[in-house]
Protein backbone atom coordinates (compact mmCIF):
# COMPACT_ATOMS: atom_id res chain seq x y z
CA UNK A 1 0.00 0.00 0.00
CA UNK A 2 2.74 2.45 0.96
CA UNK A 3 4.77 1.55 -2.12
CA UNK A 4 1.78 2.17 -4.39
CA UNK A 5 1.11 5.55 -2.78
CA UNK A 6 4.77 6.50 -3.28
CA UNK A 7 4.57 5.54 -6.98
CA UNK A 8 1.43 7.61 -7.49
CA UNK A 9 3.03 10.65 -5.83
CA UNK A 10 6.18 10.36 -8.00
CA UNK A 11 4.09 10.06 -11.19
CA UNK A 12 2.00 13.07 -10.13
CA UNK A 13 5.18 15.05 -9.44
CA UNK A 14 6.63 14.38 -12.90
CA UNK A 15 3.38 15.08 -14.72
CA UNK A 16 3.04 18.37 -12.83
CA UNK A 17 6.62 19.37 -13.71
CA UNK A 18 6.01 18.64 -17.39
CA UNK A 19 2.81 20.71 -17.40
CA UNK A 20 4.53 23.63 -15.62
CA UNK A 21 7.42 23.51 -18.11
CA UNK A 22 5.04 23.65 -21.07
CA UNK A 23 3.17 26.61 -19.56
CA UNK A 24 6.37 28.50 -18.77
CA UNK A 25 7.55 28.14 -22.37
CA UNK A 26 4.32 29.48 -23.84
CA UNK A 27 3.54 32.33 -21.45
CA UNK A 28 4.75 35.78 -22.43
CA UNK A 29 4.24 39.14 -20.76
CA UNK A 30 1.63 41.55 -22.12
CA UNK A 31 2.78 44.44 -24.30
CA UNK A 32 3.79 47.43 -22.17
CA UNK A 33 3.85 50.92 -23.68
CA UNK A 34 7.30 52.50 -23.31
CA UNK A 35 5.71 55.42 -21.45
CA UNK A 36 4.59 53.02 -18.70
CA UNK A 37 8.08 51.60 -17.99
CA UNK A 38 9.26 52.92 -14.61
CA UNK A 39 11.93 52.22 -12.00
CA UNK A 40 9.46 49.99 -10.15
CA UNK A 41 9.73 47.65 -13.18
CA UNK A 42 13.47 47.07 -12.66
CA UNK A 43 14.36 43.38 -13.08
CA UNK A 44 10.89 42.56 -14.44
CA UNK A 45 10.36 40.93 -17.81
CA UNK A 46 8.24 42.99 -20.18
CA UNK A 47 7.26 43.02 -23.83
CA UNK A 48 7.39 46.12 -26.01
CA UNK A 49 6.53 46.74 -29.62
CA UNK A 50 8.04 49.51 -31.71
CA UNK A 51 10.14 50.72 -34.61
CA UNK A 52 13.92 50.68 -34.66
CA UNK A 53 15.20 54.25 -34.90
CA UNK A 54 18.91 53.56 -34.53
CA UNK A 55 21.19 50.52 -34.44
CA UNK A 56 24.67 50.62 -32.89
CA UNK A 57 26.81 47.49 -33.10
CA UNK A 58 29.74 46.93 -30.76
CA UNK A 59 32.03 44.00 -31.48
CA UNK A 60 34.30 42.94 -28.63
CA UNK A 61 36.59 39.97 -28.42
CA UNK A 62 34.07 38.17 -26.21
CA UNK A 63 30.69 39.03 -27.68
CA UNK A 64 28.69 41.08 -30.15
CA UNK A 65 26.47 43.74 -28.62
CA UNK A 66 23.65 45.46 -30.50
CA UNK A 67 22.16 48.63 -29.03
CA UNK A 68 18.77 49.54 -30.43
CA UNK A 69 16.82 52.74 -29.97
CA UNK A 70 13.16 51.67 -30.08
CA UNK A 71 10.24 54.08 -30.54
CA UNK A 72 6.60 53.31 -29.98
CA UNK A 73 4.05 56.00 -30.85
CA UNK A 74 5.76 58.75 -28.80
CA UNK A 75 8.49 57.48 -26.47
CA UNK A 76 11.89 55.82 -26.99
CA UNK A 77 13.99 53.41 -24.97
CA UNK A 78 17.39 51.82 -25.52
CA UNK A 79 17.51 48.06 -25.82
CA UNK A 80 20.64 45.98 -25.42
CA UNK A 81 20.84 42.70 -27.34
CA UNK A 82 23.85 40.43 -26.94
CA UNK A 83 23.58 38.98 -30.45
CA UNK A 84 23.57 40.23 -34.01
CA UNK A 85 20.25 41.42 -35.37
CA UNK A 86 18.87 41.16 -38.88
CA UNK A 87 19.38 44.68 -40.22
CA UNK A 88 16.30 44.42 -42.44
CA UNK A 89 14.02 44.60 -39.38
CA UNK A 90 12.13 47.86 -38.95
CA UNK A 91 9.28 46.98 -36.61
CA UNK A 92 10.06 44.63 -33.73
CA UNK A 93 8.54 42.97 -30.71
CA UNK A 94 10.97 42.65 -27.82
CA UNK A 95 10.84 40.58 -24.65
CA UNK A 96 13.43 41.50 -22.08
CA UNK A 97 14.29 42.59 -18.59
CA UNK A 98 14.16 46.22 -17.47
CA UNK A 99 17.52 47.45 -16.21
CA UNK A 100 19.26 50.73 -15.53
CA UNK A 101 22.48 52.08 -17.02
CA UNK A 102 23.91 55.51 -16.28
CA UNK A 103 20.68 56.46 -14.51
CA UNK A 104 18.53 55.64 -17.57
CA UNK A 105 16.10 52.76 -17.95
CA UNK A 106 16.82 50.26 -20.70
CA UNK A 107 15.77 46.78 -21.73
CA UNK A 108 18.11 43.83 -21.86
CA UNK A 109 16.49 41.93 -24.71
CA UNK A 110 16.20 38.16 -24.45
CA UNK A 111 14.08 37.73 -27.58
CA UNK A 112 13.55 40.02 -30.58
CA UNK A 113 10.93 39.17 -33.18
CA UNK A 114 10.88 41.01 -36.52
CA UNK A 115 7.41 42.15 -37.52
CA UNK A 116 7.03 42.27 -41.27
Amino acid sequence: MQKRLFQISIITLFVSLIILTIFSLTLEPKITPISKIERKNLDEFIKIKGRIEKITKINTTHENITILKIRDKIYTIETIFYKDLDSSCNDVEIIGKVSEYENKLQIEAKKIKCLK
